[in-house]
């Protein structure tokens, strides 16, 4: 924060705050004789991967990350399917491998609006916004918004079988794509939209 001297009305010395709040001032880590040691330093790392004609809608968590390491996940959606990449762990400024954990198809007459991670310091549940299709003439047809754990090992009974990845035998090709239905996969939903949910965000 600082504090700035100006010209008060008729004549009188007055003043003005200008106050800048960072989050890592109030989390204490602008303490100290050096301030600066204790600011967190990023890289990055490129990651080829191919994505799905279409993909409109992309979300990555976590974004800050504590003492808890928690997995990384990349989310990427089309308007009719999602699919969620487990990020592996590599060392600084190696770029991770990118495995394929969850996928999702919109119901018929349904489509993807948007998506995003619930919280930005971890990766468990997705947030994703459907809506009727422009072409859809089904009456009941809502705006929703439905939460997806990622960390789940099953999807649909009834889909699961059909669309889900065979066991690898070879370990390193990790676990089978879990198999999401945009109905009955979702933990919890959010009904009461009266128009098409363009945006997520969280707090």
């Amino acid at each position: 924060s600082s504090v700035r001297r100006c010209p008060g009305a008729m004549g009188q010395s007055g003043s003005r705050s200008v106050i800048c709040c960072a989050q890592r001032e109030k989390d204490g880590l602008g303490d100290g004789p050096n301030p600066f040691s204790k600011l967190p330093h990023f890289t990055y790392a490129e990651a080829d991967q191919n994505l799905p004609e279409g993909t409109m809608f992309l979300s990555y968590a976590p974004i800050h990350q504590r003492e808890v390491d928690e997995p990384r996940r990349l989310a990427v959606a089309t308007a009719a399917e999602v699919w969620v990449y487990h990020l592996s762990s590599q060392p600084l400024g190696e770029a991770p491998e990118l495995t394929l954990s969850h996928q999702l198809r919109a119901e018929q007459g349904q489509q993807i609006d948007c998506l995003l991670f619930c919280e930005e310091e971890m990766s468990r549940n997705l947030a994703v916004a459907f809506g009727p299709t422009s072409s859809s003439s089904s009456p009941g047809a809502e705006h929703l918004i439905r939460v997806f754990n990622c960390q789940s090992t099953t999807g649909s009974p009834k889909s699961t079988s059909a669309r889900r990845r065979e066991p690898a035998s070879d370990p390193r090709q990790g676990p089978p794509v879990v198999d999401w239905s945009a109905n009955r996969s979702a933990m919890s939903t959010l009904r009461g939209h009266s128009a098409r949910i363009a945006k997520i965000a969280v707090n």
